[in-house]
């Protein structure tokens, strides 16, 4: 045996055991049975091997399932065995117990002509993988995570900084996703970044700023540029005309608001028709919700067709006041003619909800 491999030796000197083992089988036909070894010299030199070149490879040649064991003797029980051996167009590499009846696969390689699979690991033992050092790891493919329950976790230890995640395009920058003290730090100029606010929620960066162009908060508010909230606002308020009639009509505005924009429509009424006693349609209290009051008074753009007044139509104007109160001018026949002291103080005076009715949008600007 020693005289037919003394010409495949490795480049050490040493004792090498070589098992030849034809009824091996594969790792889904079963557990390889032990092969039979024999201990080999293996001797480095010019008087052994290639002296041209000073490589001495090692070969194991069958025409079955060739392949070795590494049997670490020192080691605990179960804990020794080492195979690895070609099955059909499979390179196999396991860890086996002593008796050689159980094992844990770790590497495959599939080929044909050339590689065309590596597998590492199984999926009874999940094992855990690891690349050690700070270099970087470089993916010519997708990275295809296919189990509902799988994660891609990104760890730092670093609290200021907290671990991110970057894409890259030809080495421009495309997006960031970090922690909220990375998006604070400022992402790189034209860069898009998403990373988890302090307060839970999370936060969305452009262009290198330090301030969050976007941010869901963990109370579920929706916040723009600025801390400007965004969170979709609506409801109804109750305008009650005191200074318009003998008695208090009223009327019932639906509105929605997001961010800085704010539409209100009027929906219903109570109290109408009523007999005008003032030269004024506008109300004492301040029934706008505060969320809805505008930085400077709003005005709507002339409205015809769904109030009366002594009797004929009339062209509206209404009014959104910075403290919350609500007024609506009459409008003459031209253009900018409204006033709000313009109504005719005797008369019916008359709104026709459902009617002819007009969303009122401004902004809190």
């Amino acid at each position: 045996m020693f005289k037919k491999l003394r010409n495949f030796a490795l480049a050490f000197s040493g004792v090498v055991l070589v098992g030849l083992a034809p009824a091996l089988m594969g790792p889904t036909g079963g557990y390889p049975s032990q092969p039979n070894f024999q201990a080999v010299n293996v001797q480095n030199g010019p008087s052994c091997c290639n002296t041209s070149t000073g490589r001495v490879p090692l070969l194991i040649s069958n025409s079955g399932i060739p392949g070795y064991v590494l049997n670490a003797t020192a080691a605990a029980a179960n804990q020794r065995k080492w195979d690895t051996f070609v099955n059909g167009t499979s390179l196999i590499s396991r860890v086996t117990n002593d008796a050689n009846g159980a094992a844990s696969q770790w590497l495959q390689i599939d080929r044909a002509a050339a590689v065309s699979g590596l597998s590492f690991g199984n999926a009874t033992d999940n094992p855990t993988y690891s690349f050690l050092g700070t270099g970087a790891l470089t993916l010519g493919g997708a990275v295809i995570i296919s189990t509902p329950a799988a994660q891609l976790l990104v760890l730092n230890s670093t609290a200021a900084n907290g671990p991110y995640t970057r894409w890259q395009t030809s080495g421009a920058l495309i997006a960031d996703m970090g922690r909220g003290a990375q998006l604070g730090g400022g992402f790189t100029a034209g860069a898009f970044g998403i990373s988890a606010a302090a307060s839970n929620g999370f936060e969305v960066g452009v262009n290198g700023s330090t301030t969050p162009s976007f941010r869901v908060t963990s109370a579920a508010a929706i916040q723009g540029p600025s801390s400007v909230d965004m969170t979709p606002e609506s409801g109804t308020f109750v305008v009650t005309f005191e200074n318009a009639c003998t008695t208090s009509p009223t009327v019932t505005f639906a509105y929605y608001r997001i961010g800085r924009i704010v539409g209100i429509t009027p929906t219903t009424n109570s109290g109408f028709t009523c007999t005008g006693d003032s030269t004024s349609m506008a109300t004492s209290g301040t029934p706008v919700p505060a969320s809805l009051r505008p930085a400077h008074h709003a005005f709507s753009p002339i409205m015809d067709g769904a109030w009366t007044d002594n009797g004929t139509d009339a062209g509206v104007e209404y009014k959104v006041l910075t403290t919350g109160g609500f007024s609506i001018a009459k409008c003459g026949a031209a253009a900018n003619n409204c006033n709000e002291a313009g109504w005719t103080a005797s008369g019916t005076r008359n709104f026709l909800a459902g009617t002819n009715q007009f969303t009122f949008t401004y902004t809190l600007d």
